[in-house]
Parts: C-alpha cells; sequence; structure tokens
C-alpha cells in the first residue's frame, strides 16, 4: 500500500495534501483490496463523506491504474506473441502515468 501511496502523491502532487495521507490510505486499501467485499454502493457511501475534489482525484487515479493494469495482463496473456509488439503495449498503456 505504501509504493501505491507513494505513486498516487507523485503523479498528483499539485492536487493533494500530505495532510490528507491516512485517508488516501485507507480509501486505496477499500478500493483496491476490498471492494468486491463491499461493492460499488457501499464505496460510493463512504466516498460521499470526503471532499468532492480529493475523492475526484482519487478515484480516477485509482480506477485509471488499476483498468491499465487488468488491460496489461490481458494482453500480456492472451495475445501479445513477440517482445516488440509486447514493449508497444506496455508503453501506451504506461506511459501516460509513468507507471512501470
Amino acid at each position: 500500500m505504501q509504493k501505491f501511496i507513494e505513486d498516487f502523491y507523485r503523479d498528483n502532487s499539485s492536487r493533494v495534501l500530505r495532510a490528507d495521507m491516512t485517508m488516501y490510505t485507507i480509501l486505496g486499501y477499500i478500493g483496491i483490496f476490498r471492494i468486491d467485499e463491499m461493492g460499488f454502493p457501499k464505496f460510493r457511501e463512504i466516498a460521499l463523506t470526503q471532499e468532492p475534489s480529493k475523492i475526484d482525484t482519487f478515484i480516477g487515479y485509482v480506477f485509471n491504474k488499476v483498468i491499465n493494469l487488468m488491460m496489461l495482463h490481458w494482453f500480456n496473456c492472451s495475445w501479445v506473441d513477440s517482445s516488440s509488439n509486447y514493449r508497444k503495449i506496455c508503453g501506451i498503456l504506461t506511459g501516460h502515468r509513468g507507471w512501470k
């Protein structure tokens, strides 16, 4: 979780405050590891208790990152047949945020 939070703060340094790190850590844990158990309606209830600008930044980051990682896994497992194609796809999916 610490690596995720460090990346989140690095990528959103102009939009988030260090004072909110505990909130983002908890939301990250729930949004990444426990969303299947609690479901989106309950996650929405929790998110609505926070300031909209903070939640917008966080949700945009976390779900964009999760979707990109899922796509990267799918490409890797499904149809990428050469290392050059894999590198191109990895560059497209990870390049805009600097994810490695």
